[in-house]
């Protein structure tokens, strides 16, 4: 039983790990102005994109993030998955703020009339499944949940367990983040539609330098506290983590933590320090990486994010 893992591109994973345990990008599309970058979590286009639209334009809040259409996941699945595979999963955003999973399961949909005359014709009479699987959330959370289900694809356990399993730790995956750029945060909503950040609040905000810290959890993406500076709000943020991991909270045993900034930017912030530290002393994995395209355009440069799965709780 050969089994693969297909994630959208703004899942938060090491480059190193995705390529380790080939694991498969289904590419967003990102419109900045007259340019259309592909985010498929390539280090070198993403350092790229960071230092174009980032560095010399101070921003993308009026990038168009294009979701992975059903076409290009079917495409993928019949050349990469169908012959050489047995099963897949299929992990996307959640749901309620992108097309992405719907889009996924119109592929399987289309895939599924396909494969198994494709493999009957090449020989292999094996059953084929798929499962796709909503995260309820996004970026660093997506990451843990994929690593997680790496680790299961490893073991010895059937497809089917293995697909009930991701599919209940799904809404136990919650990822916080803190942006470093509140304003941005008000613009790029703005031009959505979405009025969660007022500008009262931005300009407060902007004047006592609070930091909103932000959770995707259960579908649902919102702020749950403000801080004053970006590293004590980083601060209060993994200290959340720490002590659900001290509490023995914890569903699986890897964190996954993204930045959007160079890693030696992530490397020099205090609590970083203290988290990466700590997770080494209570032997749970911490996987960081560059933060997405698709991750960075909603939540400005700089921004810092955090996955786990574990047990319901509040913050702080």
């Amino acid at each position: 039983m050969k089994l693969a893992l297909m994630v959208d591109a703004g899942c938060d994973l090491p480059a190193d790990y995705v390529q380790a345990n080939q694991v498969l990008i289904a590419p967003i599309e990102i419109r900045v102005r007259d340019r259309l970058w592909v985010d498929d979590r390539s280090p070198a286009i993403t350092a790229e994109f960071f230092n174009t639209v980032f560095a010399a334009n101070g921003g993308a809040t009026d990038a168009e993030s294009i979701p992975t259409p059903s076409e290009s996941i079917t495409k993928q699945l019949l050349e990469h998955v169908v012959l050489e595979h047995d099963y897949v999963f299929i992990e996307t955003i959640n749901r309620s703020r992108s097309p992405i999973f719907a889009n996924a399961n119109d592929a399987v949909a289309q895939v599924q009339r396909q494969a198994l005359g494709l493999r009957f014709r090449a020989g292999n009479k094996k059953p084929f499944g798929m499962r796709v699987i909503n995260t309820q959330t996004m970026f660093a959370g997506q990451g843990a949940l994929a690593a997680e289900t790496v680790k299961l694809m490893k073991s010895d356990m059937e497809f089917p367990k293995i697909a009930d399993r991701v599919e209940e730790l799904a809404s136990h995956v919650c990822a916080y983040m803190v942006p470093q750029d509140l304003r941005y945060i008000y613009e790029r909503g703005s031009r959505r539609g979405d009025k969660s950040v007022g500008l009262v609040s931005v300009t407060l905000g902007g004047m006592l330098d609070i930091k909103p810290i932000i959770r995707g959890y259960r579908n649902e993406t919102g702020p749950v506290a403000k801080v004053r500076k970006f590293e004590a709000a980083a601060k209060s943020m993994l200290d959340t983590v720490m002590r659900e991991i001290k509490l023995g909270h914890l569903l699986a045993n890897t964190v996954v933590l993204s930045y959007g900034g160079p890693e030696a930017e992530l490397n020099a912030i205090p609590a970083v320090q203290e988290f990466r530290a700590y997770t080494a002393a209570k032997g749970v994995e911490l996987l960081t990486c560059h933060m997405s395209m698709t991750a960075a355009i909603n939540t400005g440069p700089r921004g810092l994010s955090v996955g786990f799965i574990g047990q319901p709780h509040d913050f702080n």
